[in-house]
């Protein structure tokens, strides 16, 4: 599969399903992911998820349907999400 990639960080408070809601709507939007790496923290005595996914998105899905997806996603379910276009995201 070909596309643009992008980098998709996902937070919010741990719980079961994070990752299938996310990794989910990608798989929607018929997003190949590259590379996912992810992590539990307690800071101050709170369980803490982040995520961060390498993802192409096909041709034929815009921008703008990405970033409105994930903005659904994120109030749905209580997440900070955050994607940009991969040559745009600097480290």
């Amino acid at each position: 599969p070909s596309g643009r990639p992008w980098i998709v960080s996902v937070s919010g408070c741990d719980r079961t399903g994070i990752v299938f809601h996310v990794t989910q709507l990608l798989a929607k939007l018929s997003g190949n992911i590259r590379q996912l790496s992810s992590r539990r923290m307690e800071p101050s005595g709170v369980s803490m998820y982040s995520m961060n996914i390498e993802v192409e998105i096909p041709d034929n899905v815009t921008s703008e349907q990405l970033l409105q997806s994930l903005t659904e996603l994120a109030m749905r379910e209580e997440l900070q999400i955050h994607a940009e276009p991969l040559e745009e995201f600097n480290l």
